[in-house]
C-alpha cells in the first residue's frame, strides 16, 4: 500500500468509511511532471466507466461504491449536501466577467456546463467526480486571469501550506490544498488560491501560455478515513500501487 496525502483530488467520492476525526495534513505538493502523468491516467479511467456511472436526468449521481451523492443542477451549482460552489465570474483585472450557466447538457457519465466564454465540465467514474474548467481563448486585457468561485453554506479561510479550508456549520469540511493549470502543451502554469469568507479566488498566470488552459482545483474533503482500491491498471502510469491511504482524506478527482 502506497501512502499519499494528496492524490489529483476534487470533489468526488472514493470512501468507504467515516468516523469522528481530526482533519488530516494538508496535501504534499506534487511535482509538475509527476502531476500531469496521474491526469492522464486518471481521465483515462474516468472516460471508460460503465452505464452505473450515468448522471441522472436531474443532474445527480450516486458513486456505485462509496455511495456518495452528489448534483450538477441545471444553474450549473456543484451541490454537495447542504452546500454548494459555483464559478461566479472570470477574466483580468478591470475586466472581470459574470459566468452564468447558459446551458447543461448531459452525457451518459459527462456533465458540461456552457458558460460563455469558458466551459466547466464533470465526468464520473470509478475515482470520483472530476471537475474541469477550460477557458478556450486568451482574454483581452493584461495581468492575472482570476476564478471566482462562490460558496453557499460554506466558508473559506486560509490552511497551512497556502491551502484553503471550506468550514460548514459543523466545522471543516474540505481542504483546497493547490489548482494545476495546464496549457495546449501540457506546460504546467502558476496558480495560487486566495480564500474570502465566502467566495475562493484562483489566480493563473497565463504569461507565455498556448491557449486552451485547463484549470483543476484540488479539493480533498475531511472527515473520512480512507479511499477504495484504485482501478487496476493505474500503477505504471501513476506509479500509486493498487490501493491508497489517503491519511484521513476523502476526496475527488481533478483532471
Amino acid at each position: 500500500m502506497v501512502k499519499l496525502r494528496s492524490l489529483t483530488v476534487l470533489l468526488a467520492a472514493l470512501l468507504v468509511s467515516c468516523g469522528d476525526s481530526k482533519p488530516s495534513a494538508p496535501p504534499v505538493a506534487v511535482p509538475p511532471a509527476d502531476a500531469a502523468l496521474r491526469f492522464d491516467a486518471l481521465t483515462r479511467a474516468q472516460s471508460g466507466a460503465g452505464r452505473e456511472y450515468s448522471f441522472a436526468p436531474d443532474g445527480a449521481v450516486l458513486h456505485p461504491e462509496s455511495g456518495l451523492d452528489a448534483q450538477v443542477d441545471d444553474e450549473g451549482r456543484l451541490r454537495l449536501g447542504a452546500g454548494t460552489m459555483e464559478l461566479e465570474s472570470w477574466g483580468r483585472p478591470g475586466s472581470e466577467t459574470a459566468a452564468p450557466a447558459r446551458r447543461r447538457d448531459l452525457r451518459g457519465n459527462r456533465a458540461e456546463i456552457d458558460r460563455g466564454a469558458i466551459r466547466e465540465s464533470f465526468i464520473h467514474g470509478p475515482l470520483g467526480l472530476q471537475q474541469t474548467f477550460e477557458i478556450p481563448e486568451r482574454p483581452d486585457g493584461s495581468g492575472e486571469i482570476t476564478l471566482v468561485l462562490a460558496l453557499r453554506g460554506l466558508k473559506s479561510r486560509s490552511g497551512e501550506n497556502s491551502s484553503v479550508v471550506l468550514s460548514d456549520a459543523d466545522g471543516p469540511y474540505a481542504q483546497v490544498g493547490e489548482t494545476y493549470v495546464r496549457d495546449r502543451h501540457g506546460r504546467m502554469l502558476p496558480a495560487e488560491l486566495a480564500p474570502d469568507g465566502e467566495r475562493v479566488r484562483i489566480r493563473i498566470d497565463d504569461r507565455g501560455a498556448a491557449y486552451p488552459l485547463q484549470v483543476d482545483p484540488l479539493i480533498a474533503l475531511f472527515g473520512w478515513r480512507r479511499v477504495a482500491t484504485l482501478t487496476p491498471g493505474l500503477t505504471a502510469a501513476t506509479e500509486l500501487g493498487t490501493s491508497v491511504d489517503l491519511n484521513g482524506v476523502f476526496a475527488a478527482v481533478g483532471a
